[in-house]
């Protein structure tokens, strides 16, 4: 169901021509064990493997379908989650899955029950500060949605 619906809006915006343009944001809320940021980013590798192939039919048979000098399309997953040890086993499962140079994660604090600043505005801060992202073209809001709430 997630591939599908990231398809969808993909998709879309290499018909409205934007595929060119910006590097395709996703954004990973809960990354627990990193099975979801690994979909999003084989959904993503693949969709950019198609659309190199419909765009370039003399593609050479030996270069991979995605490849980093391949300037049709760019993504970056970025994945959250407040439990440290948790974030080193997905960390390793990216790194197993040679993945680790599209998906970026992030540990944040889990906000006290005091009424201050949620996970998402420690996120928004880690983003902006940290990876220089203004927007997010992809939000998917996996687990544990009460520590994203204000």
């Amino acid at each position: 169901a997630i591939a599908r619906f990231l398809r969808s809006g993909l998709d879309k915006r290499v018909a409205d021509g934007g595929a060119n343009k910006k590097k395709f944001i996703c954004v990973d809320l809960g990354t627990y064990c990193g099975y979801s940021a690994l979909i999003l980013a084989l959904t993503l590798r693949q969709f950019l493997s198609e659309n190199e192939n419909n765009n370039n039919e003399h593609q050479p048979q030996n270069q991979p379908p995605f490849s980093s000098s391949s300037p049709s399309f760019e993504f970056q997953i970025y994945t959250t989650e407040v439990s440290s040890k948790l974030l080193n086993v997905a960390q390793s499962i990216f790194r197993l899955a040679k993945m680790e140079h599209v998906i970026t994660p992030i540990l944040i604090n889990e906000p006290s029950g005091g009424g201050g600043a949620s996970a998402a505005d420690s996120l928004a801060t880690t983003l902006k500060n940290q990876h220089g992202i203004t927007r997010i073209d992809f939000l998917l809001l996996d687990h544990a949605k009460h520590l994203y709430l204000r």
